[in-house]
């Protein structure tokens, strides 16, 4: 506690140019030793220990509001706010780990803030490079942390999609002769023999964290399709209008004509409701941030007034052709679905596709029984009952209506169909 209020010293004796700093990676991997010991004797001081250690860090060289872990701390109290790749593993791994152990929010707080941090500001397009500085020795402590905390916290809809674009990229990077990948995933595996060990141990933390197939994913079949509806035009008269979300071509996109408040969509049809089960997208190339924070909704009316939320995007999907889907739990029909743009996402999408569940839910249709004196009605629930007189008189609500419904035959004859909410 001479220096900086306490923390771990890393000494590297290999350089003695270099005087010893407070590192991330020298407390962060005691304070997980600490952990692990704490859940082999269940010895409570250990997980104080482990407590105090990652209080030091969070206070002197981790930034809640941003997610940078910075690189060191030296005895004069200067900082170095370097971002590495590795620092944001081990922090992260060791916050997860606390938050199993107790429980406290903080913890995956900033877990969350220091995933966020490198994936926005520490990758290529998504995919990590050593042609930043960044990640001059490795990626093996992150890809660690990083599916640890998507498993335990079963976030594999969100997460999923970048870890398998990293995942596929350090693959398509290896030596096909030896199939070791060096760190840089973007570019090819040299095949001089100078690869370091600490180099080629990322590639394969990496496809360890990654799960073949995206766990709990419903893959669905039923295609939707429907007339376009969104915001009309383009940006400039491009021609990059709404209809580019549904050609089937990921070079190909939709650029609005304003920032904010852009859409595109499909109309089902009159008379047509389908449940949405999956939904797979893929950003604009190069403008996959733009949508962080959209929107996919659903509704029965064009204008969507009080539109269903079925999924909001809380992450930057990953590029590269990689595809986003998610299974969508809400149970509602619509006859009109659409993806809505954040602020300053111009309406950026490459491809939206909508399904609906596996298998095909039964239609949305009124059934009758007559059993020789009786005429019942049945329809799904969730669902309002319309009656007219005619078929083009005014059609009314029977709120009280409740399926199955007797039919009075000795009232004038009524016509019925059926509404969603």
């Amino acid at each position: 506690t001479q220096y900086n209020g306490g923390g771990i010293w890393e000494e590297q004796p290999a350089n003695t140019s270099t005087a010893p700093v407070k590192a991330p990676l020298s407390n962060d991997s005691l304070a997980q030793a600490a952990c692990l010991i704490y859940q082999g004797t269940t010895n409570a001081d250990y997980l104080v220990k482990a407590q105090q250690i990652y209080s030091w860090v969070r206070t002197n060289l981790f930034n809640p509001a941003t997610g940078l872990m910075a690189a060191s701390v030296s005895t004069n109290g200067v900082l170095d706010t370097s971002p590495a790749l590795y620092n944001q593993g081990t922090f992260l791994d060791l916050a997860n780990s606390l938050h199993h152990l107790t429980g406290l929010a903080q913890y995956d707080a900033d877990a969350l803030a220091a995933v966020e941090y490198t994936r926005n500001h520490l990758t290529v397009n998504g995919v990590f490079s050593v042609n930043a500085l960044w990640m001059n020795t490795w990626a093996a402590e992150f890809a660690r942390g990083l599916g640890h905390w998507v498993k335990d916290h079963d976030l594999w809809s969100v997460y999923y999609p970048w870890m398998q674009a990293n995942a596929n990229a350090a693959w398509a990077a290896r030596r096909s002769d030896l199939n070791l990948t060096w760190n840089d995933w973007v570019a090819g595996t040299p095949t001089t023999n100078t690869l370091l060990t600490s180099w080629c141990v990322s590639a394969v933390a990496m496809l360890q964290a990654t799960p073949e197939r995206q766990p709990g994913l419903i893959v669905c079949t039923n295609l939707l399709s429907g007339a376009v509806i969104g915001t009309a035009g383009s940006f400039g008269n491009s021609g990059n209008t709404a209809a580019m979300v549904f050609d089937g071509n990921l070079t190909t996109y939709f650029d609005a004509p304003v920032a904010a408040g852009a859409w595109v969509g499909l109309d089902f049809g009159a008379g047509i409701s389908n449940q949405i089960g999956q939904i797979s997208y893929w950003p604009r190339a190069g403008y996959a941030s733009r949508m962080l924070g959209g929107n996919f909704q659903g509704a029965n009316n064009p204008a969507f007034n009080n539109p269903v939320t079925l999924y909001p995007i809380p992450t930057t999907p990953p590029e590269s052709g990689v595809v986003s889907s998610l299974n969508i739990t809400n149970t509602g029909w619509f006859r009109y679905v659409r993806y809505v743009s954040p602020a300053n996402g111009w309406g950026n999408v490459a491809e939206i596709r909508f399904y609906a569940p596996n298998p095909p839910p039964p239609p949305l249709q009124i059934t009758s029984y007559w059993d020789g004196m009786t005429l019942q009605l049945s329809w799904p629930a969730g669902c309002w009952l319309l009656e007219a007189n005619d078929l083009s008189g005014v059609w009314l609500t029977n709120s009280t209506a409740v399926s199955p419904l007797k039919v009075d035959l000795k009232q004038p004859s009524k016509y019925y169909r059926l509404q969603m909410p």
